[in-house]
């Protein structure tokens, strides 16, 4: 108990620093990015469908039906049919209707009061 004691080394600066002015330097940009992305992705998914058939889902939904979690791994098919065909110029005589509406990710600052 009386024997030499390891040095604790102080916290680096940015530690003590307090949290709200990180989240307006660090979360608030990260978030913003975040919701851009978002909003690309489903612009990007819902050009998409102009390269997609109506039967490609439901196609892709009875190949992964033995799947852990079957839904993403169908849309992952769908999306990444219909960017072959976008890729190759192949149009779907027939559009496919929109993926199934996912909720956006809330990325505005939450406050605590």
């Amino acid at each position: 108990m009386g024997g030499p004691q390891a040095a604790v080394p102080a916290p680096h600066p940015a530690v003590c620093r307090s949290a709200a002015p990180a989240d307006l330097r660090v979360w608030g940009p990260l978030r913003l990015r975040l919701d851009q992305r978002v909003h690309e992705i489903a612009e990007g998914i819902e050009k998409l469908r102009h390269f997609a058939t109506p039967q490609l889902l439901p196609c892709a939904q009875r190949l992964t039906g033995n799947d852990l979690d079957p839904d993403p791994a169908a849309e992952a098919h769908w999306i990444a049919t219909a960017l072959d065909n976008a890729r190759a110029g192949r149009a779907a005589a027939s559009s496919a209707r929109a993926l199934p509406a996912k909720p956006l990710p809330d990325t505005r600052p939450r406050h605590t009061g």
